[in-house]
């Protein structure tokens, strides 16, 4: 079995954002930070090549709804 990529999962939105900057000012080449509604992710390789994504996606319990103070809570830092 050969793995595609790792990803790593943030607990919340604005640490993708945050790691995507930290990593584009340390020289990594990092591909496009994707937005979407339910959805943020970038890639990039790590010094051998392989591919690392950052993302983060609500919990599942937040899929369906209007967002309450919890959920908001995980939007914003």
């Amino acid at each position: 079995m050969t793995l595609g990529h790792i990803q790593l999962n943030t607990p919340k939105l604005a640490e993708v954002e945050a790691m995507y900057e930290k990593l584009k000012l340390a020289g990594y080449s990092v591909g496009e930070l994707d937005s979407y509604e339910d959805y943020m992710q970038f890639r990039f390789p790590d010094p051998t090549g392989y591919v690392v994504e950052v993302f983060w996606e609500p919990p599942p319990n937040l899929w369906q709804g209007p967002l309450d103070s919890e959920a908001a809570s995980l939007l914003c830092p």
